[in-house]
């Protein structure tokens, strides 16, 4: 009987203790950022070639890199895959227009990658996906009014080291006015040797950074 009341008692002990503290936070979630990019071993964007290696890779916070193409390597624009579960991820910029598909998938060069998109300057996706990106001086698949403008027709041309930037922020819920995430991109221009060299201010090729996350 003694032990039965001792071990009683240390069963109330646990239960009450466990009342007290406070349950463990969540663990934070954090916005992944992964553009389409170069292998870290190319230094020069306009040295690849069809043997070029390109993918997604997270991009850290200060950390530089080769996007892949904004024509080729298997897509149009400047292609990045976002990821933060339970959440709306918005992107806004002035001078690059954004695009997403069809369940918010990359921006393959094919006819069917090319229908059903959605062009404008602000855009947003649910949970995880793809988003395009074409900065208005460089050289890529672009809409303005629902009709693509030629490439070389463009009012905003570029030039090598042009910067631009994107603002990416997570809400939990669509309409809300704060953001629990807030993050931005530098995209620089860079050059392009080989792109139609009646037209050196345009390019196909760009660097991206994570120049702050909060």
């Amino acid at each position: 009987m003694r032990y039965f009341v001792l071990f009683l008692c240390s069963v109330i002990c646990i239960l009450s203790l466990n009342f007290f503290i406070d349950a463990p936070e969540d663990v934070e979630r954090k916005l992944i950022i992964s553009p389409y990019v170069f292998d870290e071993g190319v230094m020069d964007p306009n040295e690849w070639d069809d043997n070029t290696k390109f993918s997604f890779e997270p991009l850290e916070l200060n950390e530089v890199r080769l996007m892949a193409p904004t024509s080729g390597a298997d897509m149009w624009n400047l292609n990045i895959f976002f990821e933060y579960e339970g959440g709306v991820i918005e992107a806004t910029a002035e001078d690059v227009q954004i695009s997403v598909g069809a369940n918010a998938r990359p921006f393959y060069n094919t006819e069917e990658g090319h229908k059903g998109r959605s062009f404008g300057y602000s855009k947003y996706i649910n949970d995880s996906g793809y988003m395009a990106f074409h900065p208005t001086g460089g050289y890529g698949f672009v809409e303005k009014d629902d009709i693509t403008i030629p490439y070389f027709e463009k009012p905003d041309p570029g030039y090598p080291g042009k910067k631009y930037y994107i603002t990416v922020k997570v809400y939990k819920n669509a309409g809300d006015e704060w953001p629990i995430v807030t993050a931005t991109l530098e995209l620089i221009q860079l050059e392009d040797k080989t792109l139609f060299n009646r037209k050196s201010d345009m390019s196909r090729f760009f660097s991206i950074e994570l120049i702050s996350y909060e």
